[in-house]
């Protein structure tokens, strides 16, 4: 069950959303000016939910939070402060998938910053050097090479 992983701004949200037909769902993580709401998984048709669905979808994950976000806006408040964070560690093991390492940083580079170490393991990549440069462009992940392959 390959599952692409993305953003979506529901402040914005597209028409559609169009992936690449290996994917035969999607997780979601809704955000609302950038501040993180809700997250689900959609299910693909050949790489596509089409607007209605996605629209559902949204509401559904994030409905309740977004209209919430919106009524601080419109009455210009602050959202109270968040509790506390817990300390975690965000684990990407990965081996020879450049293209997919590289857009899953980019997307917990957007995340707000809460002090979660970013770990990638490079299960014996082919070209590890390849591997520690993608992970060298992103200052809040780590890179650690294991020379087995496998989790």
């Amino acid at each position: 069950m390959p599952t692409a992983v993305i953003s979506l701004e529901a402040s914005t949200l597209p028409a559609s959303l169009q992936l690449a037909p290996c994917y035969d769902h999607v997780f979601v993580l809704v955000t609302w000016h950038g501040r993180p709401l809700g997250h689900g998984t959609l299910p693909l048709r050949d790489g596509v939910v089409d607007g209605e669905m996605l629209l559902q979808a949204v509401e559904r994950i994030a409905g309740r939070a977004i209209g919430a976000r919106q009524l601080d806006e419109w009455l210009g408040w602050e959202p109270a402060a968040a509790a506390p964070s817990i300390s975690a560690t965000v684990a990407i093991c990965t081996r020879d998938r450049l293209d997919d390492l590289a857009r899953c940083l980019r997307a917990l580079d957007a995340m707000p910053d809460d002090g979660q170490e970013i770990l990638v393991i490079d299960s014996a990549s082919r070209d590890g050097e390849a591997v520690r440069g993608v992970v060298e462009q992103h200052p809040r992940a780590r890179y650690v090479r294991e020379d087995r392959p496998g989790l």
